[in-house]
């Protein structure tokens, strides 16, 4: 498995959540698995990953943010230009910006396969490390089959995982993934990061979405320190939850147990 060295495209965090819409890294991916192609973050936002959304995001947005919601919204003119999503795409220009066109471009498509790295972020749930790097791999029917034993249940969007590993020395000191989450009126991403020993060294929650994450952040720090094997509902029913509710924290328990798996299903020792 190759790591690449890349460049930040994810908003700041602050404390253990953030309160800005970030772009979750399997989007890009989901991108990718449909056309062939990988594309920058601009694609989807005004200014790159962790901004607003321009009107070609905001229409795969409402199309149900998955892959076959790229096709759905092929039709579309999202920027008002005249020229259909589709044609845009298909000549390398941006349909979510009208400056872009078949016949001017800009650079939506320059240096696609560069892996964002969200290095705030990253820092928040792995420590002080060297470097970071990434790596986007392809699940084996064999992974995918670990995956949804280990959890129950997988998303289309786990599917497609990117990870990220701290360096320290040349060598690797933790690995970390995202996880989609939906909790009350929000959506949410949890960033799960793992030390070498398998245990939880953090876990920071990003939203999408109107709820505010600080109410579950007593719950979240329950997780440090755990394996994976100490992640069952049991284990966990004498965390602190607050006011979150009960539908709340099975979604955030599960999420952090499919980060978990995924890493541990990629990234076993030999």
């Amino acid at each position: 498995m190759s790591a690449t060295r890349t460049a930040i495209c994810l908003a700041i965090a602050v404390g253990l959540w953030a309160p800005a819409a970030q772009a979750y890294p399997a989007y890009r991916r989901l991108f990718k698995a449909n056309y062939g192609q990988a594309i920058r973050c601009d694609l989807c936002h005004s200014g790159g990953g962790g901004t607003e959304r321009n009107p070609y995001g905001k229409a795969w947005q409402a199309a149900g943010e998955r892959r076959v919601s790229f096709n759905k919204i092929e039709a579309f003119d999202s920027d008002g230009d005249g020229i259909t999503n589709a044609e845009e795409l298909k000549n390398g220009s941006n349909p979510g910006d009208k400056r872009s066109t078949p016949q001017r471009p800009g650079n939506t498509w320059a240096q696609q396969d560069f892996i964002p790295i969200p290095n705030d972020q990253l820092v928040l749930v792995m420590g002080a490390v060297d470097t970071l790097e990434a790596s986007e791999p392809d699940l084996t029917p064999k992974q995918l089959e670990t995956l949804t034993a280990g959890v129950g249940r997988i998303d289309e969007i786990d599917k497609y995982p990117t990870l990220y590993f701290g360096m320290v020395g040349g060598k690797r000191s933790a690995v970390a993934v995202f996880s989609e989450v939906e909790v009350r009126d929000g959506q949410f991403s949890t960033l799960v990061g793992m030390g070498t020993d398998g245990r939880i060294k953090k876990v920071a929650l990003f939203r999408s979405g109107n709820d505010s994450g600080s109410i579950y952040t007593e719950f979240l720090k329950c997780f440090e320190g755990k394996t994976k094997s100490q992640l069952s509902e049991e284990n966990l029913k004498d965390c602190p939850s607050g006011s979150a509710s009960g539908p709340a924290i099975h979604a955030l328990s599960l999420a952090v147990r499919k980060a978990m798996w995924t890493i541990t299903s990629l990234y076993a020792k030999k």
